[in-house]
């Protein structure tokens, strides 16, 4: 599945960073981290690779969404921000729950 991230047909990089991050895998963190830091400008499959990364509880992900949002693109690090701020969020939300009484 990992060398489907680099398959020529763009649809087909899209479904498996969708996979990829569905079944939460953590060995794609290291390809999805590449891809970021590549020349790679597909903004749906950047986009596809940083919903996958944000799926995924591994010590890099905040990394990678930093990357992200230092993207040239403006969509791509739009689109990374808006994944901090959520997860940001997330983490806000269960932390609260989990200090009631």
């Amino acid at each position: 599945m990992l060398s489907a991230l680099y398959h020529p047909v763009s649809e087909r990089r899209n479904i498996a960073a969708q996979v990829l991050g569905n079944r939460k895998c953590i060995k794609a963190i290291p390809e999805f981290l590449k891809i970021i830091k590549s020349e790679e400008q597909d903004f749906y499959f950047l986009k596809e690779v940083l919903l996958a990364v944000a799926k995924i509880n591994h010590p890099l992900r905040d990394d990678i969404l930093r990357i992200g949002s230092e993207h040239p693109s403006e969509l791509v690090s739009k689109y990374a921000k808006e994944l901090i701020r959520t997860l940001k969020a997330k983490d806000t939300n269960q932390n609260d729950s989990e200090n009631t009484c």
